[in-house]
């Protein structure tokens, strides 16, 4: 304050007013998880824009008719953390509470029971390490608590995947059953005024979010990129689907040429015709017009009318990273077809600095921005992002495999694993880096040698007697071993083909860790960084053959 009050109001009501909105307004630098770090510009029309439309989205509160409240640990270099911590609330008057320094090391529980925010975006670690330690907690309660809570979590399990499916039914056992259990927990995580709870920036289990759901607690997905000033699509209680993401991204209205609107629910595309409703479940833009085809009814032209439209949309299977076609060469995905995706969107990026300010396409495609996911659309629209297109494996017979799947598979049949890795590209078959949920370090943030206590009731549970890392990897554990082939196995019998399935692996002695440089700061997984830390272990594997 003291720095401002030096400068002199002329000077700045100048600068305010050389500000022109499509001028960059801040750079933000891609985690580099794949690759080379890129600073997005960004300019005044894509924050101000998205802001307004995801708040509005999202129902966020204004000031002045109830307080919004919301936690930042997230470094603020990341988009996700400069939308959610700074611009939201500038633009809907968010309170931001300030968490310390050490949030991710496991102060982050405790300032959110001090805060208890509205409002909470949770990357999936954030959520994996809650779930971790609700699940150690429990596993010390009597045996009367635990059979309230199992009660408890199948009765909301059900009761939710109901109303993901439309319906409003509150039956007596879910009433009760929040009363007696689900009010407690949200209240012991800090999360009992908090009314959107949402995650992102990295892949979540499927494991994950039924665990909070079965608890009341939906988590909604969003998705996004720099390049789309963070949110892209955001699902909602009207549309959502577990790991996936609803087919539109924000509510919006198009004019018809003839004046009958088009409306988007979130869920949705109606085109009202008079008193007659038509689903739109296709969209095509070639730049001008939106396409709409119903089934195998003939496609509707309409102008857009709407400045700030967002959409997604998929092309063709097989498109390879870099070949980025128009719209007059793609086909949007229908259910089950995969491919890589576009954004459209008027709040798109400006482009990239080292690209002399421009993205690195051609003129005619500026307002269409490739990212680097891949995914598939099922029969009502929602995309379920399957991997990203650089961090696909390609055998050494020329198979392509996206290591998510695969890898989320593993931790489902396997819950004493803390991190896993897919390894194979250009080799005969595929290995696996594999590592046991540890305690944390709560200083340094580095994994220690102790087991989690559910790691240790799963290890007495088979036989064994460790109760450190090293107490596994040193003798390679008959039991723990054992028990981790077992659900390889499992996960190898669901495989398409032989070339999916997982020949080796290798248990190694610490977790993974933003200290240890495995993971960004957004806890995802550095796949190339990992590959160079571990490449003497990686070879081992291969050498054997």
């Amino acid at each position: 304050m003291a720095l401002g009050s030096q400068v002199p109001d002329e000077l700045l009501d100048k600068i305010i007013e050389s500000q022109k909105p499509n001028q960059c307004c801040t750079l933000i630098y891609t985690s580099g998880t794949t690759g080379t770090p890129k600073g997005v510009m960004l300019s005044h029309d894509n924050i101000t824009w998205t802001a307004r439309a995801g708040g509005e989205f999202v129902s966020l509160s204004k000031a002045t008719e109830r307080q919004e409240v919301v936690v930042s640990y997230l470094p603020l270099s990341h988009v996700a953390a400069q939308m959610i911590d700074i611009w939201l609330p500038i633009a809907f008057g968010v309170q931001t509470c300030f968490a310390q320094p050490d949030a991710l090391k496991g102060s982050l529980v405790e300032t959110l029971r001090e805060v208890r925010p509205t409002a909470f975006l949770g990357v999936p670690r954030v959520w994996e390490k809650m779930q971790e330690r609700m699940k150690a907690v429990g596993a010390k309660s009597s045996a009367l608590k635990r059979r309230i809570a199992a009660w408890a979590k199948a009765v909301g399990m059900e009761t939710n995947l109901k109303r993901l499916k439309g319906s409003t039914d509150l039956p007596f056992n879910y009433r009760l059953a929040r009363s007696l259990v689900y009010k407690k927990v949200h209240k012991a995580l800090g999360l009992d005024r908090c009314t959107k709870c949402y995650t992102g920036a990295a892949p979540i289990a499927r494991d994950t979010l039924e665990f909070f759901l079965s608890l009341d607690l939906p988590i909604y997905e969003l998705y996004g990129m720099s390049e789309s000033t963070g949110p892209h699509t955001v699902s909602h209680p009207k549309a959502h689907r577990l790991t996936s993401h609803p087919p539109t991204p924000f509510a919006f209205g198009i004019e018809h040429p003839e004046g009958s609107p088009l409306i988007c629910d979130g869920k949705f595309l109606v085109f009202k015709q008079g008193d007659a409703e038509h689903l739109a479940w296709r969209l095509i833009y070639d730049g001008k017009f939106l396409a709409l085809k119903q089934g195998d009814a003939e496609v509707r032209f309409l102008r857009l009318s709407q400045p700030g439209l967002a959409l997604k949309t998929s092309l063709t299977d097989g498109l390879r990273e870099g070949d980025h076609r128009m719209q007059d060469d793609a086909v949007p995905a229908g259910p089950g077809r995969r491919g890589r995706g576009v954004l459209l969107r008027a709040a798109r990026f400006h482009g990239l600095p080292q690209h002399g300010g421009e993205d690195e396409r051609s003129p005619r495609q500026r307002g269409l921005a490739p990212f680097g996911d891949l995914g598939k659309h099922d029969a009502e629209g929602f995309l379920y992002i399957t991997g990203r297109i650089k961090e696909l494996i390609i055998t050494a017979g020329g198979e392509n495999i996206p290591p998510v799947p695969i890898e989320d598979a593993v931790k489902e049949a396997v819950p004493i694993l803390s991190n896993v890795m897919l390894v194979g590209d250009k080799a005969k078959f595929l290995s696996m880096l594999v590592t046991l949920k540890c305690k944390m370090n709560p200083d340094s943030g580095e994994p220690e040698d102790e087991l989690t206590p559910e790691v240790v009731e799963f290890c007495r549970k088979v036989g064994s007697r460790a109760n450190k890392v090293s107490d596994v990897v040193s003798v390679r554990d008959p039991a723990v071993y054992a028990a981790i082939q077992k659900g390889i196995n499992a996960v190898n019998e669901q495989a398409t083909s032989n070339a999916q399935k997982i020949q080796k692996w290798v248990l190694l002695d610490k977790d993974f860790s933003v200290a240890g440089g495995e993971l960004g700061p957004t806890m995802k997984l550095k796949r190339p960084t990992v590959l160079e830390m571990y490449k003497r272990q990686i070879a081992e594997m291969y050498a054997e053959t």
